[in-house]
């Protein structure tokens, strides 16, 4: 069976929100942002993906180059953008700034993460950048 780019990154989406959950049965709600970064990209890590945290993401602009443009928390087998949160509230920021990180990436999928949720799933917002839904 051949997969499309778009199962493949929805396939990848699902293992990282179960590392995201390992993460969270082990830790619990209430910890500090670079905490549940650390964890989630070990946590990746051990289970054979490449998580690269704090990749810096420059801005383009024609023949302008920002280099001190964004950093993305975590950055999942140079395809998933991560955006790690601990804080009391859902925010719609959160994927707006999401979102700008993937269009200035090229990338397609990210995921806010907001650890700080009794139920993490509460926590999850999948943002995409041109990617069809399955």
């Amino acid at each position: 069976m051949i997969y499309s780019e778009d199962d493949k990154l929805n396939k990848l989406s699902k293992e990282i929100i179960g590392a995201a959950i390992e993460v969270h049965k082990q830790l619990g709600p209430c910890l500090l942002e670079k905490y549940y970064q650390c964890a989630l990209a070990y946590e990746l890590k051990l289970r054979g993906f490449a998580a690269e945290r704090e990749v810096l993401i420059p801005f383009v602009y024609k023949n302008l180059v920002d280099t001190d443009g964004c950093k993305a928390d975590i950055i999942v087998n140079n395809e998933v953008i991560i955006e790690v949160k601990a804080c009391p509230e859902n925010n719609t920021y959160h994927a707006k700034q999401l979102l700008t990180y993937l269009k200035m990436s090229g990338l397609k999928l990210g995921l806010v993460i907001n650890f700080n949720n009794v139920l993490l799933k509460d926590g999850i917002v999948r943002v995409v950048n041109n990617l069809k839904s399955s």
